[in-house]
């Protein structure tokens, strides 16, 4: 499971695709305050096996990056999502470990845009 991982900082920040809309500047600056959470919250129930909240995690974010400007984020999410609920019930979450890896990664990125100011 991906920890902060140093090299993500070389990586250029995701910016929204509305970062350059007035109307959007506030809610999308409330989306991004919030990714280091959600991404504690995706961490969390990948390392304890907690499938429906992963699941339900992802399908927030599915729908959220979608909203925001974040297509790279919906897309990641997605992906998730569906492998998570293509799985058996008995299945076991490391399957899923690179798709959990790309998705906080998309955040991380997303999350140094807004600290650079670049939403």
């Amino acid at each position: 499971m991906a920890q902060p991982n140093p090299s993500w900082g070389a990586l250029p920040p995701l910016p929204s695709l509305y970062a350059n809309d007035p109307a959007m500047k506030e809610v999308v600056e409330e989306f991004i305050g919030d990714i280091p959470e959600r991404v504690r919250s995706i961490r969390t129930a990948f390392e304890s096996g907690n499938r429906v909240d992963l699941t339900r995690l992802a399908h927030q974010l599915r729908g959220a990056g979608a909203g925001y400007g974040y297509p790279a984020l919906t897309s990641a999410a997605g992906a998730l999502e569906d492998q998570l609920r293509a799985l058996p019930n008995d299945g076991a979450l490391a399957v899923v470990a690179q798709e959990v890896d790309e998705l906080v990664m998309l955040c991380e990125r997303a999350a140094q845009g807004g600290r650079k100011g670049s939403i």
